[in-house]
């Protein structure tokens, strides 16, 4: 009985484990097969597009972009405070050199001169009679009626008398000047771009307030960005010649200074033209095509735009074919235009570039897509 009892209940026990066993089977065959690494590259490596590297040689002409400035830009502020009363100037007149822009209110600093002047003649006033005080005394003193003590004191005195003229002078001379400080004039040929007060408002000197701001533009700065390889033929004193489309003017000049320093984000550099603008029929901020005679040709790798992934912060590469995998190298870039970028960084000619490699990671396969097939010379029609 024992031994029949156990019997029936291991099958009790282990019949509900296989049903279950054979449902999760029935589940598992009707679940879809996962992918297996045979149907994963089934498709094949990724088609790319290629190209070989080679060098380009530069002509004796380098072709870029520039920016017009002015030669200075100046804040005018008065040098003494007080009340403007007159406004001669707006924003976007001419002015000339000398040019009278605003005017303070004089009352006080002409009273101010008349009262120095005065001063000066009170001291001449006394001036004149310590001097005739000291002649007499000397004359006493040679005579034996007074003594060397006493005229010393009177010389004294008459110093004194002395030092308060001059000093009286320049009280005049303080007075003058800040009579002419209140007229405010242009220190140049320019254009007014910011008038920044009213007529009625009050001028300070500490600290200053800023009239107007003025740019100096009978003589223009056109700064060119250039690439960072073309350093070495780029030099001061080369002919420029500068076109100017939105006007539809070429204007020709010589690289006046260079700013010896690279921006490390755009590799590029700075040229400087000064070019005559007495008639100012140029504005600062305008954009120009340069071009730059120079006389020693430079070889350079040039490559689509496309072919570069531009990774962010600076940071650029592009990938190169490398038997049927695709191999990433950083490089530096300066911008060529034509749809072309001039790339270096340990790059050599007659490497195979990828040209569309926008999602490719280091070391993936690849493989090059085949030519497309010339297209037949039409046939010339029959007569």
């Amino acid at each position: 009985m024992s031994i029949q009892y156990l019997r029936t209940f291991s099958y009790t026990v282990a019949l509900p484990f296989l049903l279950l066993a054979s449902s999760g089977c029935q589940k598992e065959r009707d679940l879809p097969a996962l992918p297996t690494t045979a149907s994963q590259s089934a498709a094949g490596p990724r088609q790319v597009r290629t190209d070989k590297l080679a060098l380009s040689s530069t002509t004796e002409v380098v072709r870029a972009n520039g920016t017009t400035m002015a030669l200075s830009m100046t804040k005018v502020m008065p040098l003494v405070p007080g009340l403007i009363t007159r406004l001669t100037v707006k924003e976007g007149d001419r002015v000339k050199k000398g040019q009278l822009l605003a005017q303070l209110d004089q009352r006080g600093f002409k009273l101010g001169l008349r009262q120095a002047r005065a001063a000066v003649e009170m001291a001449e006033v006394g001036v004149s009679a310590a001097k005739r005080e000291r002649d007499r005394f000397e004359k006493l003193l040679r005579g034996g009626a007074s003594t060397q003590a006493t005229v010393d004191q009177i010389t004294d005195k008459f110093l004194g008398a002395m030092a308060g003229l001059k000093q009286a002078k320049i009280a005049v001379e303080m007075g003058q000047k800040a009579l002419r400080d209140s007229t405010l004039r242009s220190p140049y040929d320019g254009i007014v771009v910011k008038k920044m007060v009213s007529i009625g408002d009050y001028a300070t000197s500490m600290p200053p307030t800023v009239l107007f701001i003025l740019m100096e533009t009978h003589t223009l700065e056109l700064h060119v960005s250039l690439p960072e390889p073309e350093m070495g033929r780029v030099k001061v004193g080369l002919a420029v010649t500068a076109n100017f489309t939105s006007v539809g003017r070429e204007v020709s000049g010589k690289i006046a200074r260079i700013v010896n320093s690279v921006d490390p984000m755009t590799r590029s550099f700075t040229a400087i033209v000064e070019i005559p603008n007495r008639d100012m029929d140029l504005k600062p901020g305008l954009f120009a095509r340069v071009e730059i005679k120079t006389t020693a040709p430079r070889q350079r790798l040039l490559v689509p735009k496309e072919a570069v992934v531009d990774e962010g912060s600076g940071v650029y590469a592009v990938y190169l074919l490398e038997g049927n995998v695709a191999r990433r190298r950083p490089v530096k870039v300066t911008e060529s235009g034509a749809g072309k970028t001039e790339v270096t960084g340990g790059l050599t000619p007659g490497r195979t570039l990828i040209l569309n490699p926008v999602g490719l990671t280091d070391g993936q396969r690849v493989a090059a897509a085949a030519a497309a097939p010339a297209k037949p010379a039409p046939k010339a029609a029959a007569k």
